[in-house]
């Protein structure tokens, strides 16, 4: 069974460039999440631009299982990445994970799952 995991972004047009960089083979996200266990792929899609000058993306990863995808929630890489995204995103939501029948377990609300992982940096981590 597949699993997908669906982010919403809207990133504010400077940092429209290093975003979508980051998730081509090569940047650093694309560079870490491939030696997650279980990470299939991630696909990045682009909305359109809208009038306050940002962009709205979409990202689809790709997970062999649900403790796959939750080992990689909790992991050094997606605390990173966490932190990441909070500085350049006006926006960042979880969308769910999603499977195709039978449906996912309930699972913890998607802002809160995101604060968690920004509560879970040490002052040192930030620094790097």
């Amino acid at each position: 069974m597949i699993i997908y995991s669906l982010w919403f972004y809207d990133v504010d047009a400077r940092h429209l460039a290093d975003f979508v960089a980051t998730f081509r083979e090569g940047g650093s996200f694309y560079d870490s999440f491939s030696r997650i266990p279980g990470h299939i792929h991630t696909d990045l899609l682009a909305g359109a631009q809208n009038v306050s000058g940002s962009c709205r993306l979409l990202s689809i990863s790709f997970f062999t299982s649900f403790e796959a995808l939750s080992r990689a929630e909790q992991s050094a890489q997606m605390r990173a990445f966490a932190h990441w995204l909070h500085l350049r995103t006006k926006q960042c939501i979880h969308l769910g994970k999603f499977s195709h029948f039978p449906r996912p377990e309930a699972e913890t609300s998607s802002l809160q799952t995101l604060d968690q992982s920004l509560k879970a940096f040490t002052p040192m981590d930030l620094q790097r």
